[in-house]
């Protein structure tokens, strides 16, 4: 049976998780007073001080609202039947709102407890067509209009971060003050654009741009973005090209490409358009160079010192010219 005063949220939406969190700490100070609330960051709380906050008794009010957060990883197994047992005590003038950020152990005697006698909440994260969705509304929510094509170039170039979406969304709205919010506005407005330059350098890659290739790549490094972090960029790419390649000879069609790659039909369109550039096997041999290249960092054939991150890029600068 559910017990009317446990709540339990988690998810790896961790934006529209702590925004929830904040609504009802609002709600709960406007009729029960802030002395009433009591926030608790379980890897910090002992077990015998969530057993004092549980069973405090509110003061001059009716309610009392305890907020515990990500607490299910710093419970030790030995104290789990303690943990459940103590659920089971808190009075009916106690609210005890359980939060979990991000990923949880599905498998977790605890977990499936609270699963079991809680109210819960799932907060996942958008993906593919969903977060494009969601970028829309959010975009509505801040007084602005998206067209879907550009939610879907926004989170290309932003990536799937909602914080970093939420930021951008909200800089995007106030400058277009209500006007309609299109790929140039984004262009112009949102920084931190490193997918976009990599779909850019395989673009110039599939078009024999050599030149703007290893300028692309040159400019990339001067930003700050390490070897390394270049190499599993375009290796990325070279793969989902591979992907798509692949998907497309199957005679699958692009709405059907995205729902199975869980990715965004604009990434899907864009990067059947940049495949057809090239052949099956000239794409393989970029991705098996990429990842032999991988693969003498990680052993040690190659190492991050200054010196040798510049001969990394010497070697990657060889593997785009030679496509």
């Amino acid at each position: 049976m559910k017990k009317p005063n446990l709540f339990f949220m988690y998810g790896d939406d961790t934006l529209s998780l702590l925004q929830e969190v904040q609504r009802w700490k609002s709600a709960f100070i406007e009729k029960q007073t802030e002395v009433n609330l009591e926030e608790l960051q379980g890897e910090t709380v002992e077990l015998q001080d969530l057993a004092s906050s549980l069973l405090s008794t509110p003061f001059l009010a009716d309610k009392r609202l305890i907020i515990l957060k990500n607490y299910l990883g710093a419970v030790e197994s030995g104290e789990q039947k303690k943990v459940e047992a103590l659920l089971d005590k808190i009075p009916d003038c106690n609210l005890l709102l359980w939060i979990e950020t991000g990923s949880v152990d599905k498998r977790g005697a605890l977990l499936k407890t609270l699963m079991k006698i809680a109210h819960v909440k799932l907060f996942a994260a958008p993906k593919g067509a969903q977060l494009t969705e969601w970028v829309n509304r959010r975009a509505q929510h801040h007084g602005g209009q998206m067209a879907e094509r550009a939610a879907a170039y926004l989170v290309q170039i932003v990536g799937e971060n909602l914080y970093k979406l939420e930021n951008e969304i909200q800089k995007l709205c106030l400058f277009a003050e209500g006007k309609s919010i299109n790929i140039e506005t984004i262009d112009d407005l949102v920084s931190g654009r490193i997918e976009q330059s990599i779909f850019a350098l395989t673009d110039y890659i599939a078009q024999k741009n050599r030149k703007a290739a290893l300028s692309t790549l040159k400019e990339l490094e001067t930003q700050g973005h390490e070897a390394p972090y270049l190499f599993a960029m375009v290796a990325r790419q070279f793969r989902l090209l591979l992907e798509v390649k692949a998907l497309a000879a199957e005679g699958m069609p692009p709405p059907a490409m995205a729902s199975k790659m869980a990715s965004h039909p604009f990434v899907v369109s864009t990067a059947l358009r940049q495949s057809r550039n090239f052949n099956s096997e000239q794409l393989k041999e970029a991705l098996q160079k990429l990842l032999e290249l991988d693969r003498r960092f990680k052993t040690g054939q190659l190492h991050s010192r200054t010196n040798d991150h510049e001969h990394y890029l010497l070697m990657l600068e060889k593997i785009l010219i030679a496509n």
